[in-house]
């Protein structure tokens, strides 16, 4: 007997947020002085461009896009939401996080999949924000519409928009898991920074020729003027952007299983079949639901999916619709923003510690001082005091792998401190054994003066050890004083060499010498004492 169809389920309203993290391409020489010169290049050039920067009016970034659903009582309850030094990160000024917003007339984005009507999605926030001491980036777009459809199409939003390229091709024109077009229009249906469909050859050639991955063009547009490649912006990750959506649907108690794990895992749509094996999804309502607000039967119907590079908010009753839709554009945005900063900060961190090994010691010092910077400024492991954003904030660090990159970053820190400080001790070392041998060198000055006496310059009379002032000094006393000094310096030195060298072919280049200028200054003096 066949198995009734299941019902399609209908989405009334869809939003997405990608959040693009990216990192300066940074020499291995530039210091953190150097690297936030950088950044506030790019950021004159991005004001140049139609990019403002927000500064003392961020908690109003969101509400000036025209929504009056947030205005000021959503701020506030965001800014409170907060610890004070998470306030401090996100809405004061200074920060070390600057924030820029695209006012360049952008209101909607035209997306094309090959079969069908484009799709329109209304663009409700395009920020940028830049992380000056870490040389990261990472761009925050919101997109919704209310004529998506059905959840079908929604999961096909959800796998192939956040593309930031195309993983593999189909034909030369057809990329595979990425939409066709992407037009950015403003009023009246113009396109704002017009782009061209990237194809097979300009992908193959660009990294052939760069050795890096290729950019769609419609987010090289959206993003200029900064520049994607080897000298400049590189991609953290793969072609996948992480992503936030909130999708009110009809009946949300009605999808299947297989469904939620295709919004889960942001994997594309295939019937309700479930898209893995039984054995593999075991645990995939413990690990990857959270279900504080869920509850069909007593008509809780609002169901959070977390992932590493997804959150997903899935409802339909009133509570959904107004607290959980601000918390998600508010609260959980900045929590999402906070988790994916820091996981571009650790890796940017990485990069520059890998080539510390070559670097001098203040060049390297200053990257072991950005990384107790970052565990000062930026290393927060809640964020609220809130339980359900503690919880929240924990799993999806825990997908993210958080704690596990921080401790591997730190490490390579400590090796690099450890490696440094052995070679410090290596050249005090070195430095302390150069000065045993000058000691030496003035030990022998001091033996051969004590022994021989100064009075070698001044002729005695016969017999007598006590000089005459009277007689004048000969050149031949000097040179007998000057022959039997040089002879004790070069015998004292090599029997310092002889007993502090750490090499063998000094140790008996010392003994040698250390004999020779014994048995020559024996014989100086006594010719001295001839004169």
């Amino acid at each position: 007997m066949e198995k009734a169809a299941l019902p399609l389920i209908e989405v009334e309203q869809f939003r997405e947020i990608l959040l693009w993290p990216f990192r300066l391409d940074i020499p291995k020489r530039d210091r953190t002085e150097q690297i936030s010169d950088r950044i506030s290049r790019e950021a004159d050039r991005l004001k140049a461009s139609g990019w403002e920067e927000v500064t003392k009016s961020r908690l109003d970034a969101l509400s000036s896009l025209g929504s009056p659903q947030d205005g000021a009582a959503d701020a506030y309850a965001e800014f409170v939401y907060f610890h004070p030094f998470i306030q401090d990160l996100l809405f004061s000024d200074p920060s070390p996080l600057r924030l820029f917003r695209l006012g360049a007339g952008i209101e909607r984005m035209e997306v094309s999949f090959g079969t069908g009507d484009p799709l329109i999605f209304s663009v409700e926030r395009c920020h940028l924000y830049l992380l000056p001491p870490m040389g990261v980036a990472l761009l925050a777009l919101e997109v919704s519409s209310e004529t998506l459809g059905t959840l079908d199409r929604a999961l096909t939003v959800l796998d192939t928009l956040r593309r930031a390229y195309p993983p593999y091709w189909i034909s030369e024109k057809e990329p595979g898991l990425s939409p066709d077009t992407v037009r950015w229009l403003g009023r009246g249906d113009t396109e704002i920074r017009p782009s061209e469909p990237l194809d097979r050859d300009q992908a193959i050639n660009w990294v052939r020729t760069h050795h890096t991955s290729p950019l769609a063009s419609h987010w090289r547009a959206l993003l200029q003027p900064l520049q994607f490649d080897p000298q400049h912006w590189r991609q953290l990750g793969d072609e996948r952007m992480p992503v936030m959506a909130w999708l009110k649907v009809k009946h949300p108690e009605a999808i299947s299983r297989g469904d939620w794990v295709r919004l889960a895992l942001l994997d594309k749509p295939d019937g309700h079949a479930l898209p893995y094996g039984t054995a593999y999804l075991t645990d995939f309502e413990a690990r990857h639901c959270y279900d504080a607000f869920w509850d069909p039967k007593e008509g809780k119907t609002t169901r959070t999916l977390l992932s590493g590079h997804s959150f997903v908010m899935v409802g339909n009753d009133d509570f959904f619709t107004t607290h959980a839709r601000t918390h998600f554009r508010r609260h959980y945005f900045q929590m999402g923003l906070i988790a994916h900063l820091q996981i571009a900060a650790l890796l940017a961190l990485s990069h520059r510690l890998s080539h510390a090994s070559d670097l001098s010691d203040p060049a390297a010092e200053d990257i072991l001082k950005a990384a107790l910077d970052f565990t000062h400024r930026l290393w927060f492991p809640d964020l609220s005091n809130h339980s359900q954003s503690r919880e929240l904030f924990q799993h999806w660090r825990s997908f993210l792998g958080t704690e596990t990159l921080y401790a591997q970053v730190m490490r390579e820190a400590q090796d690099h401190l450890a490696f440094r400080n052995a070679r410090s001790d290596r050249a005090a070392a070195d430095a302390a054994n150069t000065l045993s041998l000058v000691a030496t060198v003035g030990l022998t000055l001091s033996l051969v003066v004590g022994l021989l006496g100064i009075n070698v310059l001044i002729p005695g009379q016969t017999g007598s050890s006590v000089p005459n002032a009277a007689e004048p000094v000969t050149r031949q006393a000097v040179w007998a004083f000057v022959e039997t000094t040089i002879a004790g310096v070069l015998g004292c030195t090599g029997l310092g060499l002889g007993l502090i060298a750490t090499r063998r072919r000094w140790r008996e280049a010392g003994w040698v010498a250390a004999v020779l200028g014994l048995v020559a200054m024996v014989a100086a003096y006594l010719a001295q004492r001839q004169l």
